[in-house]
């Protein structure tokens, strides 16, 4: 009977022996499954950083190439020095032209002029 008992309690301890190289070893294996959880989560996160600063370069070169757009539009619809010079001429000349053409004290002939001076 004491053998019994000391069989029992060798397998006992055993038992216990056994169970906590199993939690350990399932400890351990929670323990390696977190660690490539966090290594995973950590790459993630990276890889969004990367993400995001490069929708931020895209989202700047954007803004200066609009930007670059509306200034050469702006431009391009803007006359040049030269164009305004020639308009202020022809202004300058038609109206010395009528000047020189209506004789002094006499009424202006209204149907001579063109639609946009008669308005």
């Amino acid at each position: 009977m004491i053998a019994d008992a000391e069989e029992s309690v060798t397998l006992a301890a055993e038992e216990e022996e056994e169970e906590e190289k199993e939690s350990s070893t399932a400890s351990d294996s929670g323990t390696q499954e977190n660690h490539n959880l966090e290594k995973r989560f950590q790459e993630f996160q990276k890889a969004c950083q990367v993400a995001e600063a490069q929708a931020k370069t895209f989202k700047h070169e954007l803004f200066l190439f609009k930007k670059s757009a509306a200034a050469s539009a702006k431009v391009s619809n803007q006359l040049g020095d030269d164009d305004i010079r020639k308009k202020f001429d022809n202004v300058f000349y038609a109206l010395q032209d009528f000047a020189l053409s209506t004789p002094h004290g006499s009424s202006i002939d209204y149907s001579r002029l063109s639609d946009a001076a008669k308005a």
